[in-house]
């Protein structure tokens, strides 16, 4: 049971965040940036962001995450891509390749496959039991 469940989670889980960021990894580009004060939108309140430049343009991207913890000056990257580089991520395992609420869908989606591998395979019938005991593997040619 267990050589089946975890390895097709593992790899679904691996297909899904490759393939899902936003923004992408393929197709993203990296810049350098560094922990600014700067003014919020919506409150005018100093705000702490992250300041990067796509080449062109200064921009300015809040990156609070709920374990991350940046102070001013900080030095971190971060990924955008080319034709929107408003909307950038930080590039870091969590926060860009792994959410919080990912991390608890994809681990309540393991132990609901573990427990229906269990419940199917822990109390046969006995009409399989038997089929099971009486089971004779059938004859092979020694060259096929």
């Amino acid at each position: 049971m267990t050589k089946i469940v975890v390895p097709l989670y593992l790899i679904c889980l691996f297909c899904y965040i490759l393939f899902t960021r936003q923004p992408d990894y393929f197709d993203g580009e990296f810049a350098q940036a560094t922990m600014v004060n700067w003014p919020d939108a919506s409150s005018g309140k100093q705000v702490l962001m992250a300041e990067y430049s796509d080449g062109y343009k200064l921009h300015h991207q809040n990156v609070d995450y709920f374990f991350r913890d940046h102070q001013l000056g900080d030095k971190l990257t971060m990924i955008y891509e080319p034709k929107n580089p408003e909307l950038a991520e930080e590039y870091a395992f969590i926060g860009y390749w792994m959410g919080l609420n990912e991390l608890f869908w994809s681990l309540l989606l393991l132990a609901v496959s573990w427990s229906a591998a269990y419940s199917i395979t822990q109390n046969p019938t006995p009409e399989a039991l038997l089929e099971q005991l009486n089971y004779k593997e059938p004859d092979k040619p020694r060259y096929d």
